[in-house]
């Protein structure tokens, strides 16, 4: 069972420093509609069928891939200038709406509800895509650069899901940062998670509960952390002893179900959150939990980025159709005494940092997803309604 570490001062002192940054900036919030032939369908509660291409300036905010029922989508992101943010009540922020275009891909289908999406890009500019069904049966696929064609290049289904599940449940798929030949598929139903080399099997994890989400370290492809029930498990594919599993971090209270868990780009943080609506950070060296965000929405936690442009920062979404930008870490205050690290929505910490904005969606999100190179946004809300979110740096 992990507990809650009290640091030495000097410790505590250097994280300060580290965390000094300004809340970042909202620069852009607009809401793109799509046109579906058929309405949104549900899915799983915790489920993120929306993936955010990476762009090379504020500008151009590049194309993203969205599911729906059993298809894939691709949406071309038009160069959108900065559009000044309307604020609204209570410091929510207002969207803006544009017009994109849309692409059905006709050689990507999948036999039911596709649950869970994930991209990878490659040097040359294409784009890998990757999806899995509610049954975990996957489908990987290439996107040209320039997105000339509306088939896909060569889709190959790669996993066939045991023979004893015949029932539906939520899945998901990550490829592995460093090596995008890599990738892992967790199925509920199954209570496993499948790591893939090359589209063949390398190994197989057994885990007690059914996982609700999975990440890869982004700077050593061997480790990943599922969300298992109320705990965390570290998996090392390096490792025989155990199945594999390295570690089991105790992260919420018995009965209470986590559903996001998220590594930080320079890999030394870990966010997970859940139900408890509470929003952990753990140091992933020696698994000590660093501080806690509680209370950070009205609704379970369901996703999770951190901020690039303003260290400290993460942006939270769940259940409910808001999305919050809060700071994570704060320095202590009292003698002897180590208070929780908490910044409610639109309230400032110290006069330097200024407002930590947020914006809210007109339905419950289907999933939220960022990139990298940026903080960038994309929301899909059960409207059928694209959010994207541009934030920068501060000033002072």
């Amino acid at each position: 069972m992990a507990l809650l570490h009290k640091f030495p001062k000097v410790f505590r002192r250097e994280r300060w420093r580290y965390n000094m940054a300004p809340a970042p900036k909202l620069v852009q919030l607009v809401k793109a509609p799509l046109d579906f032939e058929t309405e949104c369908s549900p899915g799983a509660l915790h489920g993120c069928r929306v993936a955010l291409q990476d762009a090379e300036s504020a500008e151009a905010a590049g194309g993203a891939f969205v599911a729906n029922a059993n298809r894939i989508y691709g949406v071309k992101i038009p160069s959108l200038p900065k559009l000044a943010a309307v604020e609204g009540r209570k410091g929510v922020y207002m969207p803006t709406r544009v017009e994109v275009d849309m692409i059905e891909f006709e050689n990507y289908s999948f036999r039911s509800e596709v649950q869970s999406i994930d991209i990878s890009e490659s040097s040359d500019g294409s784009v890998l895509v990757g999806g899995v069904d509610s049954y975990g049966y996957a489908s990987i696929g290439r996107v040209a650069k320039d997105w000339h064609s509306r088939s896909l290049e060569q889709p190959t289904t790669i996993s066939q899901p045991p023979r004893s599940i015949r029932e539906a449940g939520w899945a998901g798929i990550r490829f592995d940062p460093t090596d995008p030949s890599n990738f892992a598929i967790s199925t509920s139903m199954a209570r496993e998670t499948v790591l893939y080399g090359d589209n063949r099997i390398a190994r197989v994890f057994a885990l007690g509960q059914p996982p609700m989400d999975l990440a890869f370290n982004p700077e050593d492809g061997k480790t990943m952390i599922v969300a298992n029930g109320n705990e965390v498990w570290v998996l090392d594919s390096r490792v025989g002893e155990s199945g594999g599993c390295v570690g089991r971090i105790l992260a919420s209270h018995i009965g209470s179900q986590i559903f996001c868990v998220r590594w930080s780009g320079s890999s030394d943080v870990v966010g997970v959150g859940g139900s408890e609506r509470n929003l952990t950070l753990w140091e992933p060296r020696k698994w000590r939990q660093l501080c806690r965000w509680s209370n950070c929405l009205k609704e379970a936690i369901t996703g999770l980025e951190f901020s690039e442009v303003a260290p400290g920062h993460c942006y939270v979404s769940g259940m409910d159709p808001a999305c919050v930008c809060g700071v994570w870490d704060r320095p202590p205050s009292g003698k002897g005494k180590r208070k929780q690290s908490v910044l409610e929505e639109g309230s400032d910490v110290q006069s330097h940092r200024g407002s930590a904005p947020s914006f809210k969606g007109d339905s419950r999100w289907l999933g939220v997803a960022g990139c990298r190179g940026g903080d960038r946004l994309a929301g899909l809300a059960s409207s059928g309604n694209l959010f994207l979110a541009s934030f920068e740096a501060s000033r002072g």
